[in-house]
């Protein structure tokens, strides 16, 4: 609140210039940088944006796929086919991340990057991804947005891009309301993103310089606000306490619910550097498991109206490819039908997104359950969960 009110009385909320500029933005980045073990971060106004942005510094276009997983949010998707590039599916694995091996097969002469989803708090076999990119010499664009303060085996979630991209949307381990960042190595694909994110050029000493070539280009008006980053600059320090509280309160909960018969866990890499937001559980088949949401929360396993405490992965609305109906009826901004009808797009003609193409995914969704686990639960609430659980699995699964 504090810093908050420092820009309001200097009357500067705007990052690059102002009466009393207190430079909240680059604070921000400095720490988020130095978080991640990057040489470069960028502040901007949403998760969504930092997709559609990083695409466009890599230059993806017409005539080129862009692989992603079928579990995700459709603002991977969205910034893809805004790009006039084409979605291309591929299923997830054990850890509800891509799975390597359809990536690998998936990777063709049209494929400019992967978007890899650190889905539900955790990475997946993210390091197999980054080296077969490598290889194959494809961008890898790594979303962290619901994955902020993870890491895997030491090494932070967000350091294996060649962008990686957070989200601080309401829902996120770290929250400022809305906003979203951008971290990265490479020189020139920050000065691309540091461009794009504004008028389409960068700044040298917060003015724009328009001398450069290779960032003459449109730019999205996505910039962070000194507002959200006086927000984050005072969340950030919290971040690990806040993932450490819901590591261990959701390994403990895990833990006492094993040997449930009927019961089974989303595969978790590295334990140590699960983020903890989200408990996910799968069941024998689709009718236990929305039975089994529902009675939870009739155990009192829930929060307020409309929150996702505890519920059926069928009821996650757009995180499932087939759950999206402008994919899956290929509409489009535009009359035209761009990017579906553009000429150097005519492959896309044979892809469909519909139900069925991703048999883990559909099944997943179908026999999935989710609890989130809040930072703030004392031993009585992981107690009463518990309790909750094996009640509900003695009349649900008979165990």
């Amino acid at each position: 609140i504090d810093l908050v009110t420092q820009v309001l009385r200097a009357k500067s909320p705007f990052r690059f210039y102002g009466p009393d500029k207190q430079g909240m933005t680059e604070r921000f980045e400095a720490v988020w940088r130095q978080r991640h073990l990057r040489k470069h971060a960028l502040g901007v106004s949403s998760g969504t944006s930092a997709l559609h942005i990083s695409l466009c510094a890599f230059g993806v276009g017409p005539g080129d796929e862009v692989i992603v997983p079928g579990y995700m949010w459709v603002s991977c998707i969205s910034a893809i086919v805004r790009t006039g590039a084409i979605p291309r599916l591929v299923d997830i694995d054990d850890t509800f991340c891509a799975d390597p091996q359809h990536i690998e097969a998936a990777i063709n002469s049209r494929t400019k990057a992967v978007i890899y989803v650190n889905m539900s708090g955790a990475p997946g076999r993210i390091d197999e991804v980054a080296a077969l990119c490598r290889k194959r010499g494809v961008y890898l664009l790594e979303d962290c947005a619901q994955a902020a303060g993870a890491s895997q085996h030491g090494k932070p979630a967000g350091s294996f891009g060649d962008i990686s991209i957070f989200s601080f949307q309401l829902n996120k381990n770290l929250s400022a309301g809305e906003g979203g960042a951008i971290v990265c190595d490479d020189d020139r694909l920050f000065r691309r993103c540091t461009a794009l994110h504004d008028l389409g050029f960068p700044r040298n000493n917060g003015r724009l310089d328009i001398t450069d070539p290779d960032c003459a280009l449109w730019g999205m008006g996505s910039r962070m606000s000194e507002l959200t980053a006086a927000v984050l600059v005072g969340q950030e320090g919290k971040l690990d306490r806040i993932t450490a509280a819901m590591r261990q309160a959701k390994w403990q909960i895990r833990e006492r619910l094993q040997g449930i018969n009927g019961l089974s866990f989303r595969t978790i890499v590295d334990p140590a550097g699960d983020s903890g937001p989200f408990l996910i559980t799968l069941y024998p088949d689709a009718d236990k498991a929305r039975r089994f949401a529902a009675a939870l929360k009739a155990e009192g396993i829930a929060g307020p109206r409309d929150s996702m405490v505890s519920l059926a992965l069928c009821d996650f609305g757009l995180h499932w490819y087939f759950n999206i109906p402008s994919l899956v009826r290929k509409t489009s901004n535009s009359a035209e039908g761009t990017p579906w009808n553009h000429p150097a797009n005519a492959f896309s003609q044979e892809i469909s997104y519909g139900r069925g193409l991703l048999p883990r995914c559909d099944d997943y969704y179908s026999r999935g359950c989710m609890l989130t686990v809040a930072s703030c639960l004392e031993p009585r609430d992981i107690d009463d969960i518990v309790t909750a659980f094996k009640k509900v699995a003695a009349s649900v699964l008979g165990s």
